[in-house]
């Protein structure tokens, strides 16, 4: 999908650890990633690699040549047939998403085509903004008569730095003092004058989080145990965690603070001790806490999502480590005014070349009809206009 001449000319390295200026919590992501980058990495460099003889320029033998990974990047640059590296090469990107839309972005930024192909019938992947139909006789078509089914808060961060990146290059602007008209505008979570209803009971969200059992969850009306609903805990800034908080706090906050405080050493004994293990799973078996079914039931129900605790323990505490970072306070979380499809909008504005909708991509072969130019590579797609050669 790409011309030889692009490919690097230097071997690919382990990458090493990102050094950030005013580090947050976030910046365990990024050390996640590279973790996990290194290892694939290590594992190809173990590998040999054989590439047929008759990619290689003046090259009649068949067969193929061994290659280690180190040596690959190079043999490829200098070695492969000059059809391959033809200025007319384009590249093929399937999917017509955030991260599809932004490798045009670079892509055309560079003067390298490239054609995006995307199943449905309309661009943004999983960021989809849903607009309600205004009732006239009930209420006013306000501005914000829409909701984000998917993306919708990005928390201003180092994990999030090429988002926010994106945002200033696409010309979006903080809401403040200075930009009253702002395209990105903060995201609240809550105040408390939010109204909590349960079981039948309703009171504010700052009267929940004072509170031990507001909605009777506890026995003998509950099957919550008297001794998880009247724990209280307290962090190192002096909050008070009362119930199902301090039950939460207890169970995830030792394990972001390690996290946090020394990544290689704890990311390694997280994995050895707990990568087998859904949320769930650590809750019932971690010696220090060994919750019952009842009170990992209600944890989930007040902290999270129903079904959210069958995912795996190091992603619960991955988002935590976000969402509870008490740095992000200073930058803050951000919101699109009019939704997250503006940055889609914005984003294709940029495009000198939309995206073709309605086009599955089926498969991805090499294509050798021509003998003597060298074999190319194409992508079948099905769509409104068939068989699509790259």
């Amino acid at each position: 999908m790409t011309s030889a001449s692009s490919l690097p000319r230097t071997p690919i390295r382990t990458v090493a650890p990102v050094m950030l200026k005013n580090s947050d919590a976030s910046s365990v992501h990024i050390k996640v990633a590279q973790y996990f980058v290194n290892k694939k990495l290590e594992e190809l460099k173990k590998k040999k690699f054989h590439l047929k003889s008759e990619l290689i320029d003046g090259d009649t033998r068949s067969g193929s040549h061994q290659y280690s990974w180190d040596d690959l990047p190079q043999q490829l640059q200098e070695a492969l047939h000059p059809s391959l590296r033809k200025e007319s090469t384009r590249v093929a990107i399937i999917g017509g998403g955030v991260a599809g839309l932004r490798t045009a972005m670079l892509l055309q930024k560079h003067d390298i085509p490239y054609e995006i192909f995307e199943a449905s019938d309309r661009p943004g992947g999983r960021i989809f903004t849903y607009s309600f139909r205004p009732d006239p006789d009930k209420s006013l078509n306000g501005k914000h008569e829409y909701y984000d089914v998917g993306a919708m808060r990005f928390p201003n961060n180092n994990a999030n730095k090429a988002t926010f990146d994106l945002f200033k290059e696409l010309g979006f602007r903080f809401r403040n003092e200075e930009n009253p008209d702002g395209e990105l505008i903060e995201f609240k979570f809550g105040i408390g004058d939010n109204i909590r209803h349960f079981n039948g009971i309703s009171t504010t969200a700052k009267d929940a989080a004072a509170g031990f059992d507001l909605f009777g969850e506890g026995k003998p009306l509950g099957n919550v145990p008297r001794g998880f609903v009247d724990v209280q805990d307290t962090d190192e800034e002096g909050n008070v965690y009362r119930g199902v908080d301090a039950c939460h706090f207890k169970a995830f906050s030792d394990l972001r603070k390690k996290l946090a405080s020394d990544f290689d050493k704890e990311w390694k004994k997280l994995l050895e001790e707990w990568d087998w293990a859904s949320t769930h799973s650590y809750l019932a078996r971690a010696e220090e806490l060994r919750f019952p079914q009842p009170v990992i039931d209600w944890i989930e129900k007040h902290k999270s999502g129903t079904g959210r605790y069958a995912q795996a323990l190091t992603e619960e505490i991955l988002t935590a480590l976000i969402v509870y970072d008490p740095n992000i306070a200073k930058n803050g979380w951000w919101c699109l005014e009019g939704g997250s499809e503006v940055l889609i909008k914005e984003m294709l504005f940029k495009l000198s070349n939309p995206p073709h909708y309605n086009h599955r991509v089926t498969a991805v072969a090499e294509d050798s009809m021509c003998f003597f130019c060298g074999p190319e590579r194409f992508a079948r797609v099905e769509g409104q206009s068939g068989k699509q050669r790259m």
